[in-house]
């Protein structure tokens, strides 16, 4: 399982996923379902549920370290039914040919609802007026970027001039965290970060260490003890 990797529903998790810091004690080993309610916050601790808490953990995940060759714009995914529409035109089909529920050349209908096949006589073909529609918002949409936060932890680290991995978790954990984190989960995240630098002294990592900073402050953001800075 690749190091800080995005938790999907259903799946088990820990709060960080080296073998070192494995095994720290996570109270939430499987994500729960975000019910959204119009009753709204209900108080108290109510909305640090295990789901929301692996929700968060993923978009701090999604800011620092985004998938960005993976990463497709909801935006310009117009979804596989405009696509068949699009694919059947550029094929040469003629617009009712490749709006119609038939498959090509056999004149039998996929299995579909009954809204689906009433659709085939609709004054107005709303497929085709759907894919015209995406090809005016293509045109228009300001595509949405896909790259890490504009920041840098190495300048914030090294500004603070700190000698070993010991002394830069506990900077980081003095800048994003309100209360104290446990000693087993704090030595773990120094094993953590001694594993990605190769090694604890920082002058020898000065060079490369943004990545594995950015790693690290994803753990820390993805612990219980951070919903409550």
């Amino acid at each position: 399982m690749p190091v800080c990797a995005e938790v999907q529903p259903g799946a088990q998790s820990d709060a960080v996923t080296s073998n070192a810091v494995n095994r720290t004690e996570y109270p939430f080993r499987r994500e729960s379902p975000i019910l959204v309610s119009v009753a709204g916050w209900a108080q108290g601790r109510s909305w640090i549920t295990p789901g929301m808490l692996l929700a968060r953990g993923n978009l701090a995940r999604q800011m620092l370290l985004p998938d960005m060759i993976n990463f497709t714009d909801p935006n310009l995914d117009p979804g596989p039914q405009i696509r068949k529409v699009n694919n059947r035109i550029l094929r040469g089909m003629s617009v009712t040919a490749a709006t119609s529920e038939e498959n090509p050349g056999t004149g039998m209908a996929d299995d579909r609802a009954m809204a689906n096949v009433l659709a085939d006589k609709e004054d107005f073909n709303t497929r085709y007026g759907s894919l015209n529609g995406w090809r005016e918002a293509v045109r228009k949409v300001r595509p949405t970027l896909r790259v890490p936060a504009q920041f840098s932890l190495s300048s914030l680290v090294l500004s603070a001039q700190p000698k070993t991995t010991t002394e830069v978790v506990d900077l980081m954990l003095s800048r994003f965290l309100s209360v104290p984190l446990a000693d087993k989960s704090r030595l773990a995240l120094i094993d953590f970060l001694d594993n990605e630098l190769g090694t604890a002294d920082l002058q020898q990592a000065s060079t490369y260490m943004e990545e594995p900073l950015r790693l690290l402050t994803h753990l820390i953001m993805s612990t219980p003890e951070y919903q409550l800075a």
